[in-house]
């Protein structure tokens, strides 16, 4: 019978489902970036029989791909795992695009992904007893402060508190950006943007009414603009990518964190899900899974 996996066990394969969703992401990409997703899809299900199989304490030196099968299918008697021959498929795709150059279809890529999420979904059911949706990525955040409070974003989800689940996450991506800034001297608070309203503060004191209600106006657009300039430099110099932090900003607000962890809830976003009453789960699980895609990228990034 399967026991509860340890803690190594979950942080593995919290592991082998971030490459899953990163192939999965890759795999929605025009060609040719798409094709890699394919390796990423086998990188995944050779990690999961490796773990398996150390599960089920069988091996041998030099395992092929196909040789777990049998390996671990001998230890499950009666059961077995699922789906053989279409990791079969998986394999010789994977060995004609790695050591050949023959490119799989769009078509014969995305039949790949669905059955890779198969597999991987069912093989976590079996053998460890658990769904592999509901491995959290977040066991792979080093920072015990930022991981706590993604689990405690999911807890709230659960408990059907959507908003109070996407702010902690938004105090989650808050940390690690202030925390990477003082690292690198690189943070997402506006300069030039505070430089012009400088300027613009000089102006109001030192000139008439009609100068300032000429030049007022001009300033504040300019400053707002280059503070979005200036913020998407900071996030693409960090190694973030822009259009998924756009899309945090637009389901989260801004916070600021005190000394004490407590939160300061800035404005929402105005014509984001919120403002329609429309969050739901899934929006906390995107904002959870980009933090955690963040503080992995930022890490690889201090070395």
């Amino acid at each position: 019978m399967p026991t509860d996996p340890t803690r190594e066990t979950l942080r593995r394969l919290s592991f082998i489902r971030y490459l899953t969703d990163r192939a999965v992401t890759q795999a929605s990409e025009p060609e040719p970036q798409c094709t890699a997703a394919l390796l990423g899809f086998h990188d995944a299900a050779e990690l999961f029989l490796h773990l398996v199989s150390q599960k089920v304490n069988v091996g041998k030196r030099n395992v092929g791909f196909m040789e777990y099968f049998d390996l671990i299918d001998v230890a499950l008697k009666p059961r077995q795992l699922p789906l053989r021959e279409a990791m079969r498929q998986l394999n010789t795709a994977r060995n004609a695009l790695k050591h050949s150059g023959v490119w799989p279809s769009q078509l014969e890529l995305q039949g790949h992904r669905v059955r890779i999420e198969e597999f991987l979904v069912e093989s976590c059911r079996l053998v460890f007893d658990i769904s592999f949706s509901e491995v959290s990525l977040v066991d792979l955040v080093e920072s015990e402060e930022i991981r706590n409070r993604l689990k405690c974003a999911l807890e709230l989800a659960e408990e059907g508190r959507i908003d109070d689940a996407v702010v902690q996450s938004a105090a989650a991506l808050q940390r690690l950006l202030v925390d990477q800034g003082k690292m690198t001297n690189q943070l997402l608070h506006p300069k030039i943007g505070s430089a012009l309203q400088d300027i613009e503060t000089e102006i109001e004191l030192a000139t008439d009414h009609k100068t300032r209600d000429r030049f007022s106006r001009p300033l504040r657009d300019l400053r707002d603009s280059l503070e979005v300039v200036e913020e998407a430099v900071g996030v693409m110099v960090m190694g973030i990518d822009w259009r998924r932090y756009q899309r945090f900003r637009w389901l989260a607000p801004r916070v600021w964190l005190a000394r004490d962890g407590s939160i300061t809830i800035g404005s929402w976003p105005a014509q984001g899900p919120r403002a329609e009453r429309l969050l739901q789960k899934n929006d906390v699980s995107f904002c959870v899974d980009f933090v955690v895609e963040v503080a992995i990228g930022l890490a690889s990034l201090r070395g």
